[in-house]
């Protein structure tokens, strides 16, 4: 039998330290992260997110058995192995021993994994004396099943900044992740040239550029599943150009494929790239009875320094779909199941993830992989919702999720409750996404750039600097609950429409934005809204033409919607063939 292959290689110098030890005393890390120092008295622990080892999905979905944990090891110490009880928060040590040893010597713990519970594995050493500890890591003597060949997709529009940080991280990493890289460039051309006079080049990875029009994420990463299914990948990572990465993470993604029994798209989660120990995401689910997106995080629990949030991200779970921020796909996969709808952005990647779960191909978001992204708040425009709206009425016409009249209530409550807090931009895209659906798949291939710009054109707002006193008449508002009675909120939009001059008793009112509702009271003509972290208070105005215009358009659409317009979801599944997409890109060229 040859040498132990590593499975998980632990990245001693990340940053921030706390997602890969907790340290008592005067500790030391090289800045390549070979190795670690410590006094005599100190204690480290390799129990983070990116050291510990999630034992459960190696159970469950490799054919490893035993695993050892190894490194070289200079000093006096002690070492300790735990398996933890992530459910109950519990740990049991499996191994102790006292290691001592003059020059550099390497030490192996042999540990049979675990065939019940949702468990991982970390290690502790305290030592006696000063001493070093280098390549920790998690191996096994197992043979792989197979050895992977990984295609990297990233798309790309106007980020040279980040791209190139990325291939820098690449280029640090004497083991790469990936033996070929495909980036599809949407935004200013020459793409290939500027990373050349960047320096980019990564020895061993064959990297090519690929120049289309601006097709959203959607066009952006098929174009680039398309050409790495041209090659010889047996698995393709989809990635954006805005993450920040950790190469020795991301190499765990090849380790879990040598290993994997049956298919499986591996995603990796999110952590917050402005605090970098804030979970974002740890995949999303969707609503079992609305058009809605569940993302798994504990709004309580969001520090990965917390053991709490540690073991949420280590449970066993099978999410219905996972960004592409970073996530790995079979090749198979994608030739079985097709390619993605052409949605353009926003709900592409929801719509692939829940079709692979529907057709059998479990998405993990596997314990310590992950990157770090934008987070979700400096994200939020009005446009949004237009796309939001018509992905995922497209999601609900494939998969036939919904009737036509379930659908229908849940629009109407969406775009009544954007009207009776006076957020008309909203839903006006909230009613063109609709009559976006109305068009049907013709509608989606018409769709382009220029489509785009004009939809995302900014919309005016109105601020009142914050630290102004608030006028003299202007009333504190009580939150009130989000849901009533049937019928609470259409009365509230008859008075609206109908009989304005009854209801408005203050002109203006303050309210915070977590307590903003359709039903908050008493209501004024002028909404000022405290948002978290913003200097200043949005106004917003209560516009009687402007609601009366908009409710017209959205009626209109909801009758064609509710009598006209036919669901046809093999019309949208033509979509998703190779030949689709080739035609679809030769259009928008």
């Amino acid at each position: 039998m040859g040498d132990p292959a590593i499975l998980q290689a632990v990245p001693l110098a990340l940053d921030p330290h706390a997602l890969v030890f907790e340290a008592w005393g005067d500790v030391q890390v090289a800045h390549d992260g070979t190795w670690l120092g410590a006094d005599a008295g100190c204690q480290v622990r390799l129990n983070g997110v990116f050291a510990s080892f999630a034992e459960t999905y190696w159970q469950r979905h490799t054919h490893v058995r035993q695993v050892q944990f190894a490194l070289s090891l200079t000093g006096e110490a002690a070492l300790r192995v735990f398996r933890r009880d992530v459910a109950v928060g519990a740990d049991v040590c499996v191994f102790e021993a006292w290691y001592r040893f003059a020059e550099p010597h390497d030490v192996t713990v042999p540990i049979t994994l675990a065939d019940q519970g949702e468990t991982l594995l970390w290690a502790e050493l305290s030592f006696r004396d000063a001493s070093t500890i280098a390549n920790a890591r998690w191996e096994a003597e197992a043979a792989p099943l197979r050895e992977p060949s990984l295609c990297a997709v990233i798309c790309t529009f106007n980020r040279d900044a980040d791209l190139i940080a990325n291939f820098a991280a690449l280029q640090r990493c004497v083991a790469r992740p990936f033996d070929r890289i495909v980036v599809v460039n949407q935004g200013a051309p020459g793409l290939a040239q500027r990373l050349d006079a960047a320096g980019v080049a990564l020895a061993g990875v064959a990297l090519d550029v690929v120049e289309q029009a601006n097709l959203g994420g959607a066009g952006g990463f098929t174009r680039g599943m398309m050409a790495a299914l041209d090659g010889a990948a047996t698995h393709i990572v989809l990635m954006d150009d805005d993450i920040a990465i950790e190469p020795m993470v991301l190499q765990r993604l090849r380790a879990i494929y040598r290993y994997a029994t049956t298919p499986l798209c591996i995603g990796g989660a999110m952590f917050d790239l402005f605090a970098r120990t804030r979970l974002t995401s740890a995949g999303d689910m969707i609503h079992p009875s609305r058009p809605e997106i569940i993302t798994l995080r504990d709004p309580w629990a969001d520090d990965a320094r917390d053991p709490a949030t540690r073991d949420y991200i280590a449970r066993h779970r099978t999410p219905d779909f996972n960004a592409w921020w970073c996530l790995a796909i079979p090749r198979e996969v994608v030739e079985a199941q097709g390619l993605p709808l052409p949605l353009f952005i926003r709900g592409d990647d929801v719509e692939y993830g829940y079709r692979l779960t529907q057709a059998g191909v479990p998405t993990l978001c596997w314990p310590g992989v992950a990157v770090w992204h934008r987070p979700f708040s400096l994200k939020s425009h009005a446009w949004h919702y237009f796309y939001d709206r018509r992905n995922s009425l497209f999601l609900c016409e494939m998969h036939g999720r919904f009737t036509r009249w379930h659908l229908a209530g849940m629009i109407i409550g969406s775009f009544f409750s954007h009207l009776l807090r006076y957020d008309y931009a909203r839903a006006e895209m909230l009613a063109r996404g609709l009559a976006a659906f109305n068009r049907g798949p013709a509608g989606l291939l018409a769709w382009s750039a220029d489509d785009h710009v004009a939809l995302t054109r900014p919309v005016p707002q109105e601020y009142r600097e914050a630290g102004r006193p608030l006028p003299r008449r202007c009333t504190q508002m009580r939150p009130a609950p989000a849901v009533r009675p049937r019928g609470a909120m259409l009365r509230q939009v008859l008075v609206d429409l109908f009989a304005p001059m009854i209801k408005f008793r203050h002109r203006f009112g303050f309210i915070r934005a977590e307590h903003l509702t359709p039903f908050a009271h008493p209501r004024p003509r002028i909404l000022l809204i405290r948002r978290p972290n913003m200097r200043k208070l949005e106004m917003r105005r209560y516009k009687w033409l402007r609601g009366w215009r908009l409710t017209a358009a959205f009626a209109w659409q909801l009758a064609v919607l509710l009598l006209l317009r036919p669901l046809r979801p093999a019309a949208l599944k033509a979509l998703i063939t190779p030949a689709a997409w080739q035609s679809y890109l030769r259009r928008h060229q």
